[in-house]
């Protein structure tokens, strides 16, 4: 039986401290992936590089007097960092990993997004997950979050729909989406999708993060389950098991597609 893909996205917050990649829990993670691998295929959309980046230029320079690197900078330097991290953590578990930087113009250019999606399922098929991240340093990185949603969020959920995923787990620091009074949803359903969308909206207006932060991942779980992609938001340091089980985190369910 042909195993079904899932796409792991892993926020910044999630994968760094303030030397760079978390190697601590980044294994954790890799542990994770090991076992969900003996049902699953396994996409990962990790964040990190320009954190990542940004330590590095801090060992290296300090409190000199030299020019702050731009956010796409900090990429370019962080990036292999980031990667790294991941294929070591990977390796202790016996299994191996390429690095995919896409932006999403790529994804949906008619001939560059088939060269994307052809491979990331090489890769599967060879058994080497995929190790995806935003390539900031070439993208449009405004007109990006406005389209898709903030940063790695809405790449996740573009790959995931792009390449028919069967789930999609958003993975961070803070839980599943919580209601006004604080509690975490369990499930949403398609009729509940517009009243969390004002929510997080007028939540992220509140914070100011503007397209970031919790509006971002409710567009982007919106934007997957809306074509029939099942979404979990929850924490990173969870096994995603506990997740599908509804032991905790939120579940967006996946709308129903019509046979045409």
């Amino acid at each position: 039986m042909e195993k079904e893909t899932i796409v792991l996205k892993y926020g910044s917050s999630s994968v760094t401290c303030e030397n760079g990649m978390d190697m601590g829990r980044v294994k954790q993670y890799a542990q994770y992936v090991d076992a969900l691998m003996d049902e699953h295929n396994v996409v990962i959309v990790s964040s990190g590089a320009v954190a990542s980046g940004k330590a590095y230029w801090d060992q290296l320079y300090g409190e000199t007097e030299a020019p702050e690197p731009t956010k796409q900078t900090y990429a370019m330097m962080g990036s292999g960092r980031a990667f790294t991290a991941w294929q070591d953590a990977l390796e202790g578990y016996g299994r191996s990993a390429g690095q995919l930087l896409v932006t999403h113009r790529e994804l949906d250019d008619v001939d560059e997004g088939s060269v994307v999606i052809n491979s990331i399922q090489q890769s599967i098929a060879s058994g080497v997950i995929p190790v995806c991240n935003e390539n900031d340093a070439l993208s449009i990185h405004e007109l990006a979050l406005l389209k898709y949603g903030g940063e790695n969020d809405g790449l996740a959920s573009h790959i995931a729909r792009r390449i028919g995923a069967k789930a999609l787990f958003l993975l961070n620091d803070t839980g599943g989406v919580k209601r006004n009074d604080r509690t975490e949803y369990e499930t949403i359903k398609e009729s509940s999708w517009s009243v969390v969308r004002s929510m997080a909206n007028l939540r992220s207006r509140q914070s100011q993060q503007g397209t970031g932060g919790i509006a971002a991942k409710v567009e982007a779980a919106i934007s997957a389950a809306n074509e029939g992609i099942d979404v979990y938001v929850g924490l990173a340091e969870r096994d995603p098991h506990e997740l599908l089980i509804g032991k905790s985190g939120t579940h967006f369910v996946a709308k129903v597609q019509e046979v045409s």
